[in-house]
């Protein structure tokens, strides 16, 4: 029993001094907890932190499964992740369910950004899972009957994302819900022009006790060009919280995607004009589910 004390002992006291730069680095002592000193916000932390949701098309097509890869870049961080989506429409097309997440995360941040965002990951690298989502989708009208497409969206953000410690992921709940609007402006044999709109609430938990978590406002605005199955889609979007802590992203991001009978292509740029310090890269594959 004795030597497994003096192999445990030694251990703790290493994993305990690791952190001690950290104290010092900060001037932070015992107190307060170092959970409460990362800032949660979506400019003080990982890129698939706190993401503001895509647009989309305001009406429900078929379902789809896609797979994708990310690349953020630019601002003292480099990081890569795995995407992955899934949409099961129901029969009529006038409800759908959607899960999606990041399964893997890999960074690596100077240590001027880790410094800024009080992370406790010393070396600045690291890995791990990420936050997954559940979403409700009801078709409210149809622009073939009603003229204009409006439908209601629900998201759950589970806490499954971890590495709080390193300002990667929140570990904390949230969720959030939209209205979305859709209207084709010009279609003939080969092309179609439709706008998109989003409005609504986004909601997570912060680590403050003057706030228990941040409502923002939820916005964006898309334009969608299609050649046969060709499409181009500029869009910016984004959401305003109330804390102002970093908590306003606004996205500029231009959307490529290549159709070919199930199966498509997708690759997007994006910008962050406002807190989001990222330059992305998106590359996805998506089938269609009949």
């Amino acid at each position: 029993m004795w030597k497994y004390l003096i192999y445990i002992l030694p251990c703790t006291l290493i994993a305990q001094e690791n952190h001690d730069w950290w104290h010092v680095k900060h001037n932070i002592g015992t107190l307060p907890h170092w959970s409460n000193v990362i800032e949660i916000s979506s400019a003080l932390m990982g890129p698939n932190a706190l993401p503001v949701p895509d647009i989309g098309k305001a009406h429900i097509d078929r379902g789809n499964v896609s797979i994708g890869y990310a690349n953020h870049f630019g601002f003292g961080d480099h990081t890569q992740n795995l995407t992955f989506s899934y949409l099961h429409a129901f029969e009529g097309k006038k409800v759908a369910i959607r899960v999606w997440g990041v399964p893997f995360e890999a960074f690596e941040m100077d240590t001027v950004t880790r410094d800024l965002r009080k992370s406790r990951e010393r070396d600045g690298k690291g890995q791990g899972f990420g936050d997954l989502y559940v979403g409700t989708i009801v078709q409210l009208l149809r622009e073939s009957k009603q003229g204009i497409n409006m439908q209601g969206g629900f998201s759950v953000k589970t806490a499954s994302g971890g590495n709080l410690g390193a300002a990667r992921f929140t570990n904390a709940p949230g969720y959030s819900f939209d209205i979305k609007f859709g209207k084709t402006l010009f279609m003939n044999n080969s092309n179609t022009v439709q706008v998109n709109a989003m409005s609504g609430l986004f909601v997570y938990q912060t680590n403050r006790t003057e706030y228990f978590q941040n409502d923002a406002f939820l916005y964006g605005l898309s334009l969608n060009i299609q050649h046969k199955g060709f499409s181009f889609t500029p869009s910016i979007r984004g959401y305003y919280g109330y804390i102002n802590n970093g908590d306003r992203p606004q996205l500029l991001k231009l959307e490529m995607q290549q159709r070919m009978k199930q199966n498509s292509i997708k690759v997007a740029l994006q910008e962050g004009l406002n807190d989001f310090p990222y330059r992305s890269i998106f590359l996805s594959f998506e089938r269609t589910l009949n």
